[in-house]
């Protein structure tokens, strides 16, 4: 005797596709239910016209304010960050000067002013933090207010950067 669900299939769709269950004896046809919409407390849904790869009217309000050393080093940096996160890793204060100059593909002389003026102008954040049973970590984030990659963002991690340069141009407060 079969149980309710016996078989299990996994299946692949695009955006615009939802899957359905056939009663082939019947032929009703059900949608399959696709949980109730809702996204996990402390997160919410990246809006898509806004937060594409990267923000142009920011990254235009940046540009001219950085030498095109500058540029290229955040350029880098936002390529570096990781989907969801927006994590610099292996980035960190730990980070040798030499490791700086080869990820940003910028001069080792250069590296220490021009990591300096991004992170004054809020291209990126330094977050440390103590979890317990776990060792002191050190976190470079890159702003998501001048790239995400990711449908979703926690809330919180967008809030650390409300009040930095990015935020205040992409809102609109500077032009």
């Amino acid at each position: 005797m079969r149980k309710k669900s016996d078989y299990h299939m996994t299946i692949g769709l695009d955006n615009d596709q939802v899957a359905a269950k056939v009663n082939i004896g019947t032929g009703e046809v059900t949608v399959v239910d696709r949980g109730n919409g809702k996204l996990p407390d402390g997160y919410e849904m990246v809006e898509m016209n806004k937060f594409s790869r990267h923000l142009p009217e920011v990254w235009n309000y940046l540009k001219k304010h950085l030498t095109n050393l500058e540029w290229v080093a955040a350029t880098k940096m936002g390529y570096m960050a990781c989907a969801y996160t927006n994590s610099l890793r292996p980035l960190n204060d730990q980070t040798t000067l030499m490791e700086l100059s080869q990820a940003m593909d910028i001069s080792v002389n250069r590296v220490s002013n021009v990591v300096k003026k991004l992170f004054e102008l809020g291209v990126f954040a330094k977050f440390d933090v103590v979890e317990v049973d776990c060792e002191y970590k050190k976190y470079w984030i890159f702003n998501p207010y001048l790239s995400f990659n990711g449908r979703v963002i926690e809330t919180s991690m967008k809030n650390l950067f409300k009040n930095t340069l990015p935020a205040k141009v992409y809102r609109g407060d500077i032009s």
